[in-house]
């Protein structure tokens, strides 16, 4: 049987050297339709508060959703990694109350409120690589599975549609996404797999 971290290895190197090669120009007209597809679902319009993430290594650009979410009245909260691989969430105001946080990705400051009532919530997700099923391939180190396992809002990826493959290897531990946002408009999962 092929070892799933090295399938996951192979499949995360890949689409991380597919992304971060696409042009800045298409980069940049791919993430406003996104931002815009986001805006149009029900999660979005329902929620008060949104679980976001800075964008990083060819990510979807995540700076202007989270000032177009602030604009139009909405809580959000990034995260801050822990040591023991958690993820605790801060609300923040705008691009002020972030410092360089682990893996020198921007995260809140230390005074910014921790998030401890997530109803009315919905978490954006990141992942180098997604499947028509929700499965995911994150960064290696779990921190959002760990969270997701006990979250119960809305899970939410944003990708490219060239990061969009039929299926990627999940593991027991592994959390799927609801839904699917990509340059094209929202995608459906089907929930049908595990593994």
């Amino acid at each position: 049987m092929v070892d799933l971290r090295m399938q996951k290895y192979e499949l995360r190197k890949k689409y991380l050297e597919l992304r971060e090669g696409i042009p800045d120009e298409t980069r940049a007209e791919w993430d406003a339709k996104i931002h815009a597809a986001f805006a149009n679902t029900a999660a979005f319009r329902y929620c008060s508060l949104i679980l976001a993430y800075s964008s990083v290594r060819g990510e979807c650009d995540t700076a202007r959703l989270i000032d177009m979410c602030l604009q139009r009245g909405k809580q959000v909260a990034l995260p801050v990694s822990e040591s023991d691989f958690k993820l605790v969430f801060k609300i923040i105001t705008g691009p002020q109350d972030l410092e360089t946080g682990k893996y020198s990705i921007p995260a809140p400051a230390a005074d910014c409120r921790v998030v401890e009532d997530f109803s009315r919530s919905l978490c954006l997700v990141p992942g180098v690589v997604f499947d028509r099923a929700g499965w995911r391939i994150g960064y290696g180190r779990g921190y959002y599975d760990r969270f997701l396992s006990g979250y119960s809002g809305s899970k939410i990826g944003l990708a490219y549609r060239s990061c969009i493959i039929d299926r990627v290897p999940a593991g027991k531990n592994d959390v799927s996404v609801d839904l699917l946002i990509c340059e094209r408009g929202a995608m459906p999962v089907t929930k049908n797999r595990r593994g």
